[in-house]
């Protein structure tokens, strides 16, 4: 989850799909999935 800040998260297995997320917005993907994710606003953000 995502407390103060947008987020990008990425998953698959290059990495080819992705959403945005806001402020509180959860996910949740299986185990032996590739993911990755990143700020998408220039503050400090705390997850």
């Amino acid at each position: 989850m995502t407390l103060d800040a947008n987020f990008r998260f990425y998953w698959g297995e290059t990495l080819e799909e992705s959403h945005d997320f806001a402020p509180r917005d959860v996910i949740s993907v299986p185990a032996g999935v590739f993911r990755s994710f990143n700020a998408s606003t220039a503050t400090k953000a705390m997850c």
